[in-house]
Formats: C-alpha cells, structure tokens, sequence
C-alpha cells in the first residue's frame, strides 16, 4: 500500500486538470463575445446591402407613370406677421354677447389699413347704410376702435372706412400688376395655408359694346375646395402686396381701384374717378410692315359722349394704342384709371391714317 503525504492533492486531481477546470468560465466567456459580435457585424452588413425598408415604397417613374412629390407651399411666416399688422377684422355688435365674445356670425369682414390715420377698405357685400354705427374694429393686438365714416365706391363696391383711433400701420404697398399674371400664386391673410392660383381671364361683361374705363375682363382664381371660404377676403403675394380681394364669382377684385383713390380719400374724404367714357368694340386690324401682316388688337370707337366733345375723337376712329403701349383690353380700364395724368394720348387709325391725340380725362 502506497501512502501520500497529507499536505498534497489525491492523485486523481492533477494539476493539469485543475486549472483547465478554472479557465472554463472564460473559455465560455470568449465563445459569447465572439457570437455576439459577430451577430453584430452580420446585421451591420445587411443594413448596409438591404435598401431602408421606406425607401422599398417609394413610387417609381416611368413612362406610364410619373409621380411628383412637393412640398407644399406657404407664406413666409415674417410676410405673414406683416400682414397682421397691417389688417383689421371688422365685427357687428349686434352680435356680440356678453363677456365680449362674438358669435359665429358677428365677423362681417377683414379689412385692410391704408393709412397710418386710419383709413381702410374692405369687402362687405351686405353693407346698407347706417350699419356702421353698429361696427366694431379688432387689430391684431386686441385693441378696439369704432367707425367713424364708411364711403362705399361705386365703381369696385369696396367699402372705404375711417377707423377713430390710433397706432394704426398703413404703410401698405400694391404689387407690379405686370406679376399678376395667369399660374402665379396669391395668399389669403385669413388663410396662409392655401395658395391661390390666378387663372385665366373671364369676360366681365358683354363684350359686344364696352366702356372704355370700365374693367371689362378678369383674372379667375383657383383655391380648390377652400375657395368659398376665400370669397371677399383680401389677397397678398408673397412679399406680402396688397393684390385685391375675391369676388363672389371667384374672380380677382385687382387693388388698383384701391391705388387710384388713395390721394382724394386721404385729402378730402371722398372717391372720385375720372378716365375716358369712350364706349366702343374691340376689333382685330391687320397691320402691314415689310410685306407681312400682323392682327394687332384695337378698340372701334362707337359712342363719344357730352364730356368728351372737345377732343378731336370721332366715330369710326381705331384706337391703336395708349399711351405708346399696345391696346389690350384686359388692361385698358387700369392704363388709363392709373395713368396719373390728367390726360391720354391715343393712337388712332381714321382711314387710312395714323393720328396721335391727347384726350383729357373727364370725372366718370
């Protein structure tokens, strides 16, 4: 029989053995990290190979389908506080309730500063007179005033009003109407999420005989389903121009009526228009240069009245042009209401022969 010494290890339980048993844990420990990080990188190259998942729905483009995505417009949040600053809403105190608030019905309409005195225009199809004693003026604020005075043009049916109070910004400035033209956008100051898209222009009247100041023809305007929420509301471009308002056929009330008003208004309280009361029909003349023809648009001259029987007009006269600028009947009523002279010259053809002749405007 063989005997070991107490202090040492039976000899079933090597050494060796023993410390293979310790190193297990880490063994184990490694074969982990190693799954684990290579799981890792397994996902990383599918994430890098396999398209994101969002763009797998993306439409596709071809030649039976074209997809467009844009986003969509809106004004300028600085035009915008602009604007506000520059507008006032217009309620009835008939329908205000206690407490100060107003009903659904109480807004009549939002109105446009035009002086720093006071002064506006606004669209109120259901003005009668008289009703401005129950009108109350909201800025954008809070602050109230009263109306003082409502003179209704006759011309455009705009309301021009006179508000009693102070710290009004009437510093408002109108666009080049040589922008407002048919696939550009206008804004509404009530509803500065939808653009407005002018359209073509529409026959305002009978266009067999015409007046020669009157607006004759006008832009059509495209809001989509939010038009008749537009309907009497005023418009601005995108730098924040006053442009007009909407009427209640969906055409554009152009602020030039507005620009033409503002020095008899402001001096003396009253509107007066004056222009030239021609009243005719637009004809196409075929113009001959250099062996070619051309179809040039003109306006026969039909009727001269009372007022205009010094000039040297006559029926049968052919008007060419206004003022060096080519006759257009879109653009005739605001050429010769904003001319800012007291007088037009025309270029007519009488016969065969081309006149130029300076017409005084009269008051229409």
């Amino acid at each position: 029989m063989k005997y070991f010494p107490p202090h040492l290890p039976p000899k079933a339980c090597h050494i060796r053995l023993r410390r293979t048993y310790e190193s297990l844990p880490w063994v184990f420990m490694v074969v982990i990290l190693a799954i684990v990080s290579g799981f890792a990188a397994t996902m990383v190259a599918i994430a890098w190979v396999v398209p994101n998942p969002s763009m797998m729905y993306q439409p596709f483009i071809s030649s039976n389908y074209t997809h467009v995505t844009e986003e969509t417009p809106q004004l300028d949040s600085f035009v915008q506080q602009q604007v506000a600053q520059r507008m006032v809403q217009i309620f009835d105190t008939r329908e205000k309730l206690s407490g100060g608030y107003y009903t659904k019905n109480a807004l009549l309409g939002h109105a446009i500063v035009l002086s720093n005195e006071g002064w506006a225009t606004v669209m109120i199809p259901q003005y009668t007179r008289g009703m401005e004693q129950y009108m109350e003026v909201v800025d954008h604020q809070g602050h109230i005033a009263s109306v003082e005075t409502v003179i209704q043009d006759p011309m455009s049916d705009v309301l021009y009003i006179q508000l009693r109070g102070e710290g009004f910004r009437g510093d408002v400035h109108f666009p080049d109407w040589e922008e407002i033209t048919p696939g550009n956008i206008l804004w509404s100051v009530v509803d500065t999420e939808t653009p407005i898209t002018i359209g073509s222009s529409v026959p305002m009247v009978d266009q067999h005989t015409i007046v020669l100041s009157q607006e004759t023809q006008a832009l059509e305007l495209d809001a989509g389903k939010e038009i008749d929420a537009l309907i009497n509301q005023p418009l601005v471009t995108d730098r924040g121009a006053f442009v007009g308002f909407m009427r209640e056929d969906g055409t554009l009330l152009p602020s030039w009526y507005m620009a033409t008003q503002l020095a008899s208004l402001f001096d003396q309280g009253v509107i007066a228009y004056s222009g030239i009361p021609l009243k005719g029909q637009v004809v196409s003349y075929m113009q001959t240069e250099e062996g070619s023809q051309t179809a040039i648009e003109g306006f026969y001259i039909s009727f001269v009245p009372y007022q205009l029987a010094k000039s040297t007009l006559r029926i049968g006269d052919v008007i060419l042009t206004v003022q060096g600028r080519p006759f257009h009947a879109q653009t005739i009523a605001k050429d010769i209401l904003t001319s800012g002279t007291s007088t037009i010259t025309f270029q007519v053809l009488r016969g065969s022969e081309v006149l130029d002749i300076e017409v005084e405007k009269v008051a229409i």
